[in-house]
């Protein structure tokens, strides 16, 4: 769409994407997580 024109800027991804299991399991094994690096264009907020 941004190649379009049609995105002016970022879509922001609250509301639209549940993270909520994604979170739970963050929470419980970090360890799964830890040599990842972070997304450039989506970075996720672990609560």
């Amino acid at each position: 769409m941004s190649r379009y024109g049609r995105l002016k800027g970022p879509v922001p991804m609250q509301g639209y994407v549940d993270t909520t299991l994604l979170n739970e399991v963050v929470r419980e094994h970090p360890e799964w997580f830890a040599d990842l690096q972070p997304a450039r264009l989506l970075q996720l907020r672990i609560r």
